[in-house]
């Protein structure tokens, strides 16, 4: 407390709460911003349509139907190389794994497409209907409780968190949504040179290109549904659903957490 001769000690009062409001007003916009990034741009990213992989004028058709005299030449490659290693080796196996190869093609040539397609439109539509369940009755909460957590209780501190946190989680989103369009892009590509693979799975380098080619696309296929579950985890934790009386910053600092997380789950 200052006395009312301490001129200096009231202008040091003054200066304080100037600087106190200052760093107020900053936490309680980039809190209000952070409400706004998690409901819209969290909406965004989870909305980020694949281009169709099936069906007649599609971009996946387009890079098949130019990369088919590959296949072919691929698939003629892989059963000479089987017929020279049975020659040289006298035994079956080069055959068996060439007609492996064979089969492999006419599989993915007929089937991929359509399959690839039923898998991102079942992992886009569980995406979206998380989200959606994780902000059913949360309206305004996430900002409500950011508010308290850089309230006088937390002091400074909850300041600090509000503006570092809400920070990383509005670059976060911008990272994800630029992932997803990564994602989209990427399913296509490994859409439409599937068949190159296939003709080529006749041989051991082209059985290991494959089995990569595969494991790419289905995680590429997953990373939005996984995206979307932790993402909505997030959301429920910033929202105060689980919060304790005692604990206000713990499960803020998880949910921002989870965020990083969901853009990390590739």
């Amino acid at each position: 407390m200052c006395k009312f001769w301490e001129l200096h000690c009231h202008i040091g009062e003054a200066a304080s709460a100037v600087t106190d409001s200052i760093i107020a007003k900053w936490a309680e916009s980039i809190a209000e911003s952070v409400t706004k990034s998690l409901e819209s741009l969290g909406s965004i990213w989870v909305g980020v349509k694949t281009p169709g992989l099936s069906g007649a004028g599609s971009t996946v058709q387009f890079v098949q139907g130019g990369t088919r005299w590959l296949v072919v030449v691929l698939a003629t490659a892989s059963i000479v190389v089987a017929g020279t290693r049975m020659a040289w080796t006298q035994r079956g196996e080069p055959a068996r794994q060439a007609l492996a190869g064979m089969l492999r093609l006419v599989v993915v040539g007929g089937a991929w497409c359509a399959a690839a397609q039923l898998v991102v439109d079942i992992g886009d539509a569980y995406s979206t209907w998380i989200i959606q369940q994780a902000q059913v009755g949360d309206e305004g909460k996430i900002f409500a409780k950011i508010m308290d957590i850089g309230g006088f209780k937390t002091g400074g501190l909850g300041l600090m968190v509000i503006i570092v946190g809400g920070l990383i989680a509005l670059v976060v989103n911008l990272v994800q949504i630029a992932l997803m369009y990564v994602r989209s892009a990427l399913l296509v590509l490994l859409s439409g040179i599937a068949p190159l693979a296939a003709a080529a799975s006749g041989t051991a380098w082209g059985k290991a290109w494959m089995d990569k080619l595969i494991g790419w696309f289905f995680a590429f296929a997953a990373f939005k549904p996984v995206a979307a579950t932790v993402y909505a985890t997030a959301l429920k934790l910033l929202s105060g659903t689980s919060y304790s009386a005692t604990d206000e910053i713990g499960p803020f600092m998880m949910g921002l957490v989870m965020l990083v997380m969901g853009a990390a789950a590739l």
